[in-house]
């Protein structure tokens, strides 16, 4: 989900000489909406649908474009966040791919998103109620898909990042298939170009105070705890 800590993990990785992140890029969805139309169905079905050697074609073309942003980088980050509701096709499009799994307290995620001016993609941000739903529609997909993808995931949770950046850095590190790299640990001197909502936070030394920070709100959030509790989220 956006809010989760998706831009400092890429801060992360992208401090790594050998690692591009290409922050949250369109291309995979252009490309799955492409595919699903040659085939006359929506999506998934027009991906199940369609044949091998147009599946083949469309993972070519989007590995091209990402190498093309990064020709000398051996790992490539793309932090779209709703990435996650086409994970059964990256599944099955890259094999060699490695998912990470940002995932951050849920009221702390849903108030966040709720506080930030997202693009109008994420409009369900601006109700509670409605970010509740979006956000259970999340949490359930992704526990039905965690036992059934093929290729390696693994959860970092935003917590732990900021308790421990080095300790959480090394296992992402290693997970990416890259020797480490100490810049890797102070993510926040990597001067790459930032154009989410985390700009600002990112230049700045890894702080806790945004943990539990939903603490501070919950006599106004109301709405979100209910349907997030009504919608079986489990929390404390």
């Amino acid at each position: 989900m956006p809010r989760s800590g998706t831009t400092l993990i890429e801060q992360v990785l992208d401090a790594h000489p050998d690692a591009h992140g290409c922050g949250e890029l369109a291309t995979l969805g252009a490309l799955l909406r492409s595919v699903c139309e040659d085939a006359e169905r929506d999506y998934p079905i027009g991906l199940a649908e369609a044949s091998a050697d147009r599946l083949t074609s469309a993972a070519a073309e989007y590995v091209e474009s990402v190498r093309a942003r990064a020709p000398d980088a051996s790992c490539w980050i793309d932090k779209m966040p709703h990435n996650f509701e086409r994970l059964g096709a990256i599944d099955a499009l890259f094999p060699g791919a490695r998912v990470i799994h940002c995932t951050r307290h849920p009221l702390d995620t849903c108030l966040s998103c709720f506080a930030t001016q997202l693009s109008p993609r994420h409009d369900y941000a601006t109700d509670l109620e409605h970010l509740g739903r979006a956000y259970a529609g999340y949490s359930r997909l992704m526990l039905a898909l965690s036992d059934r993808v093929t290729i390696p995931m693994q959860e970092v949770r935003y917590e732990d990042v900021v308790a421990d950046l080095e300790g959480q850095a090394r296992k992402l590190v290693e997970f990416a298939g890259l020797p480490w790299h100490d810049a890797c640990a102070e993510p926040w001197n990597n001067t790459r170009a930032v154009s989410t909502a985390s700009v600002e936070q990112v230049r700045r030394p890894v702080y806790t105070s945004s943990v539990r920070r939903f603490e501070r709100y919950q006599n106004h959030i109301g709405p979100l705890i209910d349907v997030l509790r009504a919608e079986g989220v489990e929390f404390a």
